[in-house]
């Protein structure tokens, strides 16, 4: 029996892409695409603190412990994460309706895959 053991990092990623098939877009705990995430050719980009929070809440909801205690050291947690491929995307669009002090991460898609990393819901992707 073949068991594939996850990072903190990569269970909490899980945990987030399940939220968004599980959660309505207008529940207060949803992360939406467009809003805590994007993807693009090859990879996804997250806005890191909002989506966590979203994250922290329905976790807490459900009656579990978020994977993290707090918002900066998940943000710690995943700039150690090898799919992190850009821990500025300068040029995002999440910055656009953000702004400049705004924490977005960009994954590769490939790397996230070998992580073990469900994907996110998305109308580009199915």
């Amino acid at each position: 029996i073949q068991t594939q053991v996850l990072s903190e990092s990569a269970k909490v990623i899980n945990e987030m892409a399940t939220i968004t098939r599980m959660e309505e877009p207008d529940s207060e705990n949803s992360i939406r695409e467009g809003t805590h995430y994007i993807y693009g050719d090859g990879y996804l980009e997250i806005l890191l603190r909002p989506a966590f929070i979203n994250y922290s809440a329905w976790s807490r909801r459900k009656g579990f412990n978020p994977l993290f205690p707090t918002t900066d050291a998940f943000i710690a947690g995943m700039a150690k994460f090898p799919p992190v491929t850009d821990k500025q995307c300068f040029a995002s669009p999440l910055r656009k309706q953000w702004g400049a002090q705004a924490k977005i991460f960009r994954f590769d898609l490939e790397k996230l895959s070998a992580e073990g990393v469900e994907l996110f819901k998305s109308k580009s992707l199915g």
